[in-house]
């Protein structure tokens, strides 16, 4: 090796570093640095640029000092940090995202790699990354990144301790289910809840229903969420509340929040174009899964190697977190 390094001339390190230059303005391409922003990255960026301006990091408002309600305050708190290291400009609006889903990434392969093996863990963060949905929520910036990255940090680290019993990690998972719910609302909460009473169900461990851990873990999340709430009633008093916890997300589903559309399986097609070019191996998934679980009735046990159902079944509602 030291022979082989001895004979790299000057010409191959200008090769190498035209080879890392290209991928790094491939990964730049890639991750929307290059696009213009459009649709719901403009308001973003013009609320963080708001922020930025006012220094009223709980009451969220547009141009002009018009109210906003759509979403919490997670998203704009980081474009208004970066836009206050970086400057104003398309690089500081995006490149926080990025950074943040590279966490998103690492904790895929981590999560992982406590059910299944190295290649395994590898396998999901491939998938993650070249998925549609993953690259084109970098490019037209949602709150959408920043969800699935927290929901799967808050995973995780849930994991972690259900697996080892470390107190730290089940701060951590709430804290970051509480991130959940400052970036979209109450779904930041349901997901997590889904995967692990499902969990619960297929193990037959009753008693973790009543653990009392989750009275802590349910005042970090109050404690993490409360900016949220205080700027919602502080501008639109318990209309902002339940705007908040309740109606913001029956109205998607039932249509009241898209006009003249009360498509019930709306988030069924949205999931299938968002994980092309995986989603037939997403649905055959779906199907062998559920056929092994109603035929083998399998228990399923931490770092055991059958029986996986409730472990995939986060990847499902991770997904499905992308259009909540």
């Amino acid at each position: 090796m030291v022979k082989s390094l001895s004979k790299i001339t000057k010409e191959d390190h200008f090769e190498i570093f035209l080879l890392l230059l290209s991928l790094f303005l491939l990964a730049c391409y890639y991750m929307g640095f290059f696009s213009a922003l459009r649709g719901d990255a403009v308001r973003y960026a013009a609320i963080g640029q708001e922020m930025f301006h006012n220094h009223n990091f709980l009451e969220l408002q547009n141009r002009g000092g018009v109210p906003y309600l759509q979403k919490p305050p997670l998203l704009f708190w980081i474009i208004s940090a970066s836009f206050k290291v970086f400057g104003i400009n398309h690089f500081a609006f995006k490149m926080p995202i990025f950074l943040i889903t590279l966490v998103g990434i690492y904790a895929t392969y981590k999560n992982a790699l406590l059910h299944y093996d190295k290649k395994v863990g590898q396998l999901a963060a491939i998938l993650l990354i070249t998925s549609f949905g993953f690259i084109f929520y970098h490019n037209d910036i949602h709150t959408d990144s920043i969800i699935l990255t927290t929901i799967i940090l808050s995973i995780w680290q849930l994991n972690l301790f259900l697996c080892d019993g470390r107190f730290v990690n089940l701060l951590l998972g709430f804290f970051f289910v509480g991130m959940s719910m400052m970036t979209k609302g109450p779904i930041g909460l349901a997901i997590p809840v889904f995967a692990f009473a499902t969990d619960v169900l297929l193990k037959r461990q009753w008693r973790n229903i009543f653990r009392w851990e989750w009275l802590v873990g349910l005042l970090v999340i109050g404690i993490t969420i409360s900016p949220a709430l205080i700027g919602l009633y502080s501008q639109f008093d318990n209309e902002g509340l339940n705007f908040y916890f309740l109606s913001n997300h029956t109205g998607r589903i039932t249509g009241a929040m898209r006009v003249n559309n009360t498509d019930y399986l709306f988030y069924v097609h949205t999931l299938l174009w968002e994980y092309l070019p995986w989603s037939l191996f997403l649905l055959f998934w779906l199907f062998s899964r559920s056929k092994k679980i109603c035929v083998s009735k399998i228990q399923v046990t931490c770092y055991s190697g059958g029986g996986q159902f409730w472990r995939d079944i986060h990847i499902f509602y991770n997904y499905f977190c992308f259009k909540i």
